[in-house]
């Protein structure tokens, strides 16, 4: 992402979140800190499967409310809807 960031001035993401395991609560601040030097972000797409922790979705939205990302987040059998979106 920071190679991206560096050539053009806004972009689009798809994170794909496959068997997610969580995050501590200090590894998620640090992330999102970390998180925040991504502003270049214009887009996220976020797609999760049933592992994903309904907490971790708010920190998800706060990184976008602080960033001006738009972010959607798509279930797993929902990935070409996932690049559809992220391309349009």
């Amino acid at each position: 992402m920071e190679k991206a960031m560096k050539e053009f001035p806004r972009i689009r993401v798809v994170w794909v979140m496959e068997d997610f395991k969580g995050w501590t609560v200090g590894g998620a601040w640090e992330d999102f800190l970390l998180g925040l030097k991504f502003s270049a972000v214009e887009k996220m797409a976020t797609v999760i499967d049933d592992n994903w922790d309904e907490w971790v979705t708010l920190m998800f939205k706060a990184f976008t409310t602080l960033t001006g990302t738009e972010l959607r987040f798509f279930r797993m059998e929902r990935l070409a809807e996932a690049w559809d979106w992220i391309r349009a």
